[in-house]
Order: C-alpha cells, then sequence, then structure tokens
C-alpha cells in the first residue's frame, strides 16, 4: 500500500521535472500493468491458499498444529513456495522498467539545462 504510493508521489513530482522527449508513457504503462499483476498473481497464488489450507488445518486439529513444523512444512507450503517463481518475475520486470524509466528522467533532467526567470523572485520596492 505504502510502496504504492510512495511510487505515485515519485512520478508526480518526476514528472514535473522530466523533459517531454524523455518521458515514456509506454514504458510507465507497462511497468504498471506488471507490478499490479505481479502482486494480484502473489495474493492469488500465495498467502491465499496457504491461509486456507492453515485454516482447515487449524479447526481440524487447533491452531498449534496449524502453526507446527508438519503443517509449514508440508508438500503443499512446498508448492507454494515454488510457484512464487513466476510471480516474482513478473514483479521484478515491472520493477526493472520503472528502475530504467527514473534513471532515465533523472539523466535527463540533469543534462537540461534550468533557463533563468525574467522575473525576480522579489520584486524591490523602493
Amino acid at each position: 500500500m505504502y510502496g504504492s504510493l510512495a511510487l505515485a508521489l515519485m512520478l508526480f513530482a518526476l514528472r514535473e521535472f522530466t523533459p517531454e522527449s524523455v518521458w515514456n508513457e509506454k514504458m510507465l504503462k507497462f511497468s504498471f500493468w506488471l507490478l499490479n499483476i505481479g502482486l494480484v498473481v502473489m495474493l492469488l497464488f500465495g498467502p491465499i491458499p496457504n491461509g486456507f489450507y492453515q485454516l482447515t488445518q487449524s479447526i481440524d486439529y487447533g491452531t498449534w498444529y496449524a502453526r507446527g513444523e508438519t503443517v509449514m512444512g508440508s508438500q503443499w507450503m512446498h508448492w507454494t513456495v515454488w510457484t512464487r517463481v513466476p510471480r516474482d518475475v513478473i514483479f521484478s520486470i515491472g520493477a526493472l522498467a520503472m528502475f530504467i524509466l527514473v534513471v532515465r528522467a533523472i539523466i535527463a533532467i540533469f543534462r537540461t539545462p534550468s533557463l533563468p526567470s525574467q522575473e525576480k523572485p522579489y520584486p524591490i520596492e523602493g
């Protein structure tokens, strides 16, 4: 939640300073969708199925058993750990695209000369 808000604030500020010629909407959309698809797949194949598995074990045998080594070391838990690889790859590609976008924007900001303002910030009354 807070990571998404931090990315949004960073992109909001970065967009104001980045020259039009460098800002890449396609890469931003690509990154946005891969990050979000990766997060959804993480939920659907990680905490949700594991939570329901532990819930059924807890109902049948008790909480102490559901949190014990038998359940946590079961084939089901090991299998869901390996299902993490594809979802992490999807998320990582999105994060890499975001990183490339940000690095290009920062480089462009420092390469673009700032134009001096014609107005003085504080007019002198005299």
